[in-house]
């Protein structure tokens, strides 16, 4: 029996292997997903940058992969209640210091905010 299931895996491993992707892509994007949702759910409000910095982080055994990071740190105001967050991104991103953006934030939690940026 324990036959038949090799043979039945060497046969269908391309099979195998493409599943294996689009569940993976099928798991990392129910993140954005719930993150579009909180933000067309979700009150909205003006954000000021404060300050942006860039940086290549590496990664891998040898350093050979290598990706952006931006922290973002901004400032909104809700109800009289001024709040400053830092945002991390991945990626590519223009904004810059005294950059207004829109955010969204949970009333019960102003704290919690997603930059509309962090969507793309």
């Amino acid at each position: 029996m324990n036959n038949s299931k090799d043979s039945w895996i060497k046969k269908n491993w391309l099979k195998l292997y493409f599943a294996f992707i689009i569940l993976i892509l099928i798991i990392s994007s129910v993140g954005n997903v719930l993150d579009l949702a909180f933000y067309i759910k979700r009150e909205k409000t003006e954000a000021t940058v404060l300050e942006v910095v860039n940086r290549r982080i590496k990664s891998g055994a040898r350093n050979q992969t290598s990706y952006k990071v931006t922290k973002e740190n901004i400032r909104y105001n809700i109800d009289g209640t001024e709040y400053n967050q830092e945002i991390k991104l991945q990626g590519r991103y223009n904004l810059r210091k005294g950059d207004t953006l829109r955010v969204a934030y949970n009333p019960k939690n102003p704290e919690k905010v997603i930059i509309p940026q962090k969507l793309y």
